[in-house]
């Protein structure tokens, strides 16, 4: 099954790739309450961004020294990591439903995937492919959707039933169609578990910088106290 891509992905790639360098949901949220899981000290680790887009997440970890191999379904998305970051970074397009065969088995000390698998269908077969390329011991670190914030937008109305999804958002200044899945919080971290990860961390309230209160002091409340996304951190055992 082919992971559901739209055209805030492809079409408008540029505009997502700069509204999202200062925007309070990816770059003052979501960004910080991520990289709060990481280690600290990312230099000599090799790691995987799984669905890097515009590579965010990849710039920072080159900054700090880290061998980074990264993927996005988008061509678009590749395409820009790839000029901005040149033959600093290994890019190239795949489709998280299917596995990375070009890369070895416990090859990985560190898996970052952002915002990435609520478009993923199967996630066992995505979390099995993350446990066999992680060395053990190490970590796989993912944000997505919050479930209570996908329900509200339910048409299903059935809470334990994944569901299809497909919304307008305005996150580049113009009303683009995103389809992705909606799941329990059960169907999320169940297959991880199934596969043989251990949840080290979950985090529902994240840590989002106080630039946001200074920017808009409304959503600063609104997301001091309604969950927006969650943040889980999984090891794959020794």
């Amino acid at each position: 099954m082919v992971q559901t891509g739209s055209e805030l992905y492809s079409s408008h790639a540029l505009e997502y790739a700069k509204a999202i360098q200062d925007n309070v949901y990816n770059a003052l949220f979501e960004r910080p309450s991520t990289q709060a899981l990481l280690p600290e000290n990312l230099k000599g680790l090799k790691i995987l961004d799984a669905g890097c887009g515009p590579g965010a997440y990849t710039s920072e970890f080159l900054r700090k020294g880290a061998d980074v191999t990264a993927v996005d379904l988008s061509e678009a998305m590749v395409d820009i990591v790839r000029k901005t970051l040149g033959a600093k970074v290994d890019c190239y397009v795949h489709d998280l439903t299917t596995p990375l065969v070009q890369e070895k088995s416990q090859s990985f000390d560190l898996i970052v995937c952002p915002v990435t698998i609520h478009y993923i269908e199967k996630l066992k077969l995505f979390y099995t492919e993350m446990y066999r390329l992680l060395k053990p011991g190490s970590h796989f670190v993912f944000s997505t959707h919050h479930p209570f914030v996908d329900w509200t937008h339910s048409v299903n109305k059935n809470y334990f039933e994944q569901e299809k999804l497909t919304q307008s958002w305005n996150t580049v200044g113009k009303e683009t169609e995103v389809t992705f899945y909606r799941r329990p919080l059960e169907k999320l971290l169940n297959p991880a578990l199934a596969v043989g990860f251990q949840l080290s961390y979950l985090s529902e309230s994240g840590t989002p910088s106080q630039k946001i209160e200074q920017i808009d002091e409304s959503r600063w409340k609104h997301l001091k106290t309604n969950p927006q996304f969650l943040f889980v951190k999984l090891t794959r055992p020794e």
